[in-house]
């Protein structure tokens, strides 16, 4: 599952917020599971990529499977920025590891404290009207 082939286009193309589509890009559900970790996204996202790699198929599939592979990649990015921030918000990043980059803080925290957002809650404001992110396919 993912990889929609030459004739099927993106997966990404189905509507709804930019983090809706960049979960189901990368074949997530994008109904917010809130114990989402980072571990899963990279581990989808790198079983994604690898299928739809541009070298490891025949030739006539390298057009579609260079835009399958940018636009996991993007959705990658996108959603690795959002959990690291999630992370700081939650109190599991310390004040060095913003400079690192993402990837620092990506790791789980642990339980989140009453009342610190979800990945839902963080994600669903990226989408709100007028934002649609670094990742959004909109022109």
């Amino acid at each position: 599952a993912g990889a929609a082939g030459p004739e099927g286009g993106a997966a990404t193309r189905g509507g709804g917020t930019p983090a809706q589509e960049a979960l189901r890009c990368l074949g997530l559900s994008d109904e917010w599971p809130t114990d989402l970790t980072m571990r899963e996204i990279r581990r989808r996202y790198m079983r994604e990529s690898l299928a739809s790699h541009p070298d490891k198929g025949p030739p006539e599939e390298k057009a579609w499977r260079t835009e399958r592979f940018q636009e996991l990649s993007a959705a990658y990015a996108a959603l690795e920025v959002q959990m690291a921030v999630l992370e700081r918000i939650r109190g599991g990043g310390a004040a060095g590891e913003a400079d690192a980059g993402p990837a620092a803080a990506s790791s789980s925290a642990g339980p989140a404290p009453a009342g610190a957002p979800s990945l839902c809650g963080l994600l669903a404001l990226e989408g709100g009207a007028g934002n649609a992110g670094p990742w959004s396919t909109e022109a």
